[in-house]
């Protein structure tokens, strides 16, 4: 795939290298503000860059990948969340790899469960909520 420099009259022309780069943050999951700033040009310049079929390409392709990764490790982490031994009773101790990776890899989940839609939780996850010191159990 050639990529060229793009001028516009009164712009600065953008290299092949910084465009794609880019393109490649954006498919990596930073917004366009973000990897405008990272490779050093500006979020309108970001903009139009994926305008351009070629960058639209490339972001596109990282997210499809990074996709896929995040839905490989959400079922991976189901599985843990809900594990059970061989007389089909819970495996607490896998269910707690799969607590502590959800919680660790949260970002790269987010978009993917298929829970996330109506807020609920992966099964096996539980929210406990400590008291703050200053409130007796008398009190509540």
């Amino acid at each position: 795939m050639a990529l060229a420099t793009f001028t516009l009259v009164g712009q600065k022309a953008i290299e092949p290298k910084v465009a794609q780069r880019f393109a490649e943050l954006v498919g990596l999951g930073l917004t366009q503000h973000e990897a405008a700033r990272a490779v050093g040009i500006g979020p309108s310049t970001g903009e139009r860059l994926l305008t351009k079929p070629q960058y639209r390409e490339i972001a596109e392709r990282g997210r499809k990948e990074r996709n896929g990764i995040s839905a490989d490790l959400a079922r991976v982490i189901e599985d843990l969340l809900t594990a059970e031994d061989a007389a089909g009773a819970p495996n607490y101790t896998l269910r707690a790899k799969g607590a502590e990776l959800a919680l660790r890899y949260s970002d790269a989940l987010e978009g993917v469960l298929p829970d996330e839609e109506d807020g609920a939780l992966l099964p096996g996850v539980i929210l406990v909520f400590p008291r703050p010191a200053d409130v007796s159990s008398d009190s509540i």
